[in-house]
């Protein structure tokens, strides 16, 4: 559905001003957090500079948060991602790798609480029917 061309416009407005805060930091050398404490409407993370609490799992975000970061290395600044509420900007601080074997237990716990969604179930039926008639 789309937005009301008033929020529409408030919405570009803000992806225009955080396009040229990505500039100040990416080629102006200013400081992200810095930045953030100064011109973030987010009071969740302006106070921190931008630092998101607890360990971020792209795979826990919304898709254009995830595509947004997902390739991003260590000290790059995302290009900015329009949400819902407004438009952000995210800086990979560091990248953790967990290995398997520190996973197995959660994986194995959320595996078998986890219920599958609908469209889960049905590619699972798929496949199945699929591999069951060869």
């Amino acid at each position: 559905e789309a937005l009301p061309d008033w929020i529409e416009s408030q919405l570009e407005a803000l992806q225009t001003e955080a396009a040229g805060l990505r500039l100040r930091i990416t080629d102006g050398g200013e400081d992200f957090a810095a930045l953030a404490r100064r011109r973030s409407s987010d009071p969740g993370t302006r106070q921190s500079g931008g630092l998101l609490p607890g360990v971020f799992d792209p795979r826990t975000q919304p898709v254009a948060i995830a595509r947004a970061v997902e390739t991003m290395k260590v000290g790059q600044v995302s290009q900015p991602v329009r949400l819902p509420s407004g438009c952000a900007l995210f800086q990979v601080q560091r990248i953790v790798h967990t290995p398997l074997a520190d996973a197995r237990e959660s994986l194995r716990s959320s595996l078998q609480t986890r219920r599958p969604s609908s469209a889960e179930l049905a590619g699972f039926v798929n496949q199945f029917c699929l591999e069951s008639t060869r």
